[in-house]
């Protein structure tokens, strides 16, 4: 029983990890998204500015 328990405990931590990581994964995903946005916007800023 006790060995079921810490087999199930270290399952899931490698799970934890594993979820960890595709957070991390996401996140620069949706940094480098905003970051391309951003960078869409000044251009068209910059555009409108100089007309």
């Amino acid at each position: 029983m006790t060995k079921q328990i810490l087999n199930a405990i270290q399952e899931l931590s490698a799970q934890l990890k594993e979820i960890e990581c595709n957070i991390v994964e996401f996140s620069d995903e949706v940094k480098n998204e905003f970051n391309q946005i951003n960078k869409k916007l000044d251009r068209q800023m910059t555009t409108y500015i100089h007309v």
